[in-house]
């Protein structure tokens, strides 16, 4: 049993009610029990979503997104991230080989192996390379995207942990070995 419910719309804040009807179609589509857990909260919620929106619109691309996703979920062992990341990675057209060397920080491409290392690193509380992101050619302004994008994966990780969200799409196997 999760231990926050997901709020049901009709007892949301006047705020945060007006707030999820503004809310695009597929905004509930993969994350529903995540975004209805934080709509308890209206600054919560509106944190998660005004930074989701702005990550998308990175430089970093959608593919690198997933990717790096998928590498925190697996580093923080959260299902819930697990999950709904390989959903939208597959939707993206990772195969299921890239979606789990996502998930282990792996992948062929130097940069985005640098990528990946470097959110695994951060959130097991090892050191990054910053050093191996700039010689990937990562400048400043992608460094900070990227971590924007790691501290939004972490707030959305442990709220799904801290809460016991229910998965509300298919859930893979955690793998990756974690310290």
């Amino acid at each position: 049993m999760q231990a926050i419910q997901p709020i049901q719309p009709q007892y949301a804040s006047g705020d945060t009610n007006q707030f999820l009807a503004t809310l695009p179609p597929d905004a509930l589509d993969v994350q529903f029990n995540l975004i209805m857990t934080l709509a308890h909260s209206h600054c919560a919620l509106d944190s998660y979503l005004q930074m989701r929106r702005a990550v998308m619109a990175s430089t970093l691309g959608r593919r690198l997104t997933e990717q790096v996703s998928l590498a925190v979920a697996e580093a923080q062992q959260c299902e819930y991230g697990l999950a709904a990341h390989s959903l939208l990675a597959g939707k993206l057209g990772l195969t299921p080989e890239d979606i789990e060397h996502s998930r282990e920080a792996r992948s062929r491409d130097p940069r985005t192996r640098a990528a990946l290392e470097f959110a695994r690193d951060l959130i097991q509380g090892d050191n990054p390379s910053l050093a191996r992101l700039r010689q990937a050619g990562y400048d400043d302004p992608a460094l900070l995207e990227l971590l924007a994008l790691i501290s939004m994966n972490r707030f959305a990780n442990d709220v799904a942990i801290v809460a016991q969200i229910a998965i509300d799409h298919p859930a893979p196997e955690l793998t990756a070995n974690v310290a």
